[in-house]
């Protein structure tokens, strides 16, 4: 209908039904246009579009016609919000009952009231069906398949099981790893760059739902003591790797220094004359003493002569 008329209005708002996009179209379908002022108005501070973008989109008069079935779209949505705040009533008042474990679960960094009523529902609060975290891991999908052909472990992906369950959980643990200074968002930042973003949000979301299954089996609330000697753990570690790599390089500077004075000596040697031999440099003729006066050592072997042999010499 926007299109219809000329108005643009969803190339300038990425949700035309929020709430700057519901002030303008009920001002659109009581007026037919809006000016700058009518803009500002209805927009939101945290809007990207400036004013007059916007007004440069829906720049033009709505007919009388389109105007009353904006009313009854407008009408239809604000009904259709209605409905689905009723329904988020109605899982409040039923959710009551489980109350402790949704105290349990939102104490988890990452979590929220309305999460934990959706993981309740999924998964139950008494979890008899599942004998182990790893069942329920397997359940949700959150388990690779066991690929094994001749005792070799092959690549394998999640198996398709509970896509509510697993889309959800994964959605949390995208929310998870923005916390600071937690479990999950330590972990996930050490091996998201080996294993790759999807494989280690699977490995969180499957983490989070044994935090729960360990949880809702103890009742006890998450306990924020092992983060921070978590946390304590990881700085203790770097700083171990860091001493090394300091180390390393103390070494590799120090022998790179006495190869420099070497190199130093040696050239003030031979600018000298040469008189000073370096002892590297040092090398016997050969392991027994040098010959005196002239007479070689026994023990020494002349080498043989080069060229033809003479013929020897026959009398007549």
């Amino acid at each position: 209908m926007l299109q219809m008329n000329g108005f643009k209005l969803s190339s300038v708002l990425s949700d035309i039904t929020g709430a700057s996009g519901m002030k303008i179209l009920k001002k659109l379908a009581e007026k037919g246009e809006v000016c700058v002022l009518d803009i500002q108005l209805a927009l939101h501070k945290r809007c990207k579009s400036t004013p007059e973008e916007i007004e440069c989109a829906i720049n033009g008069v709505m007919k009388m016609s389109s105007r009353l079935l904006l009313k009854e779209q407008i009408k239809k949505i604000e009904n259709c919000d209605k409905e689905i705040d009723d329904v988020y009533d109605m899982m409040f008042k039923l959710a009551e009952e489980h109350m402790w474990a949704i105290r349990i679960i939102e104490s988890i960094p990452g979590l929220s009231t309305l999460s934990a009523i959706y993981i309740i529902a999924e998964i139950g609060t008494k979890l008899i069906s599942f004998k182990t975290s790893g069942h329920l891991a397997a359940w949700a999908g959150l388990a690779p398949k066991d690929n094994r052909s001749a005792d070799k472990a092959r690549a394998s992906q999640t198996q398709k099981a509970n896509q509510y369950i697993k889309s959800l959980l994964i959605q949390c643990a995208w929310a998870a790893t923005k916390t600071r200074n937690t479990r999950l968002s330590l972990w996930f930042w050490r091996n998201q760059g080996r294993l790759g973003e999807k494989k280690a949000i699977t490995a969180v979301a499957r983490k989070l739902l044994c935090y729960i299954y360990a949880m809702l089996k103890s009742g006890k609330l998450y306990d924020k003591s092992l983060d921070v000697a978590y946390a304590e753990k990881i700085g203790a570690v770097k700083l171990e790797a860091a001493k090394k790599i300091v180390g390393s390089r103390k070494k590799n500077s120090l022998a790179s220094d006495k190869r420099s004075d070497n190199d130093d000596a040696n050239l003030a040697n031979r600018q000298n004359g040469g008189s000073e031999k370096p002892k590297q440099s040092i090398k016997m003729a050969d392991s027994g003493n040098p010959p005196k006066n002239g007479i070689e050592s026994p023990n020494k072997t002349s080498a043989p002569k080069r060229g033809r042999p003479k013929k020897p010499v026959t009398s007549d």
